[in-house]
């Protein structure tokens, strides 16, 4: 059985999902991202495009699917800039050094005013 979802439904620019993987034992989901070639590379200093010199795999904790605990498996470019720094790209839905995606800590911080 093989299951689509689309990067849009989860809202991941830049990325496209490739595989899902299913872990009962952990009673969690992982899903396997690829950097998406049509999204330009954008240097996080100048914001101008940069040089790729590789690519790095983050494991980033989202909002649960499906009451399983949802892990991103995300591609980002290291991009050397003008200033010949090597500097991790910018991504909208994951902040700098965050193991958690802005959506589950929008989802976490609301839970705290209510509980």
């Amino acid at each position: 059985m093989s299951l689509n979802l689309s990067s849009k439904i989860l809202s991941l620019p830049g990325q496209i999902v490739k595989q899902v993987q299913h872990d009962l034992s952990q009673h969690r989901l992982t899903l396997v991202c690829e950097r998406d070639k049509r999204f330009r590379i954008i240097d996080p200093v100048s914001g101008n495009p940069g040089k790729v010199t590789r690519y790095v795999r983050r494991l980033v904790q989202d909002l649960p699917l499906s009451g399983y605990a949802c892990y991103l498996d995300i591609m980002l470019a290291q991009v050397k800039t003008q200033q010949g720094q090597q500097l991790i790209e910018s991504c909208d839905f994951v902040d700098k050094g965050s193991r958690y995606t802005l959506r589950f800590c929008r989802l976490v911080s609301g839970l705290c005013r209510y509980m």
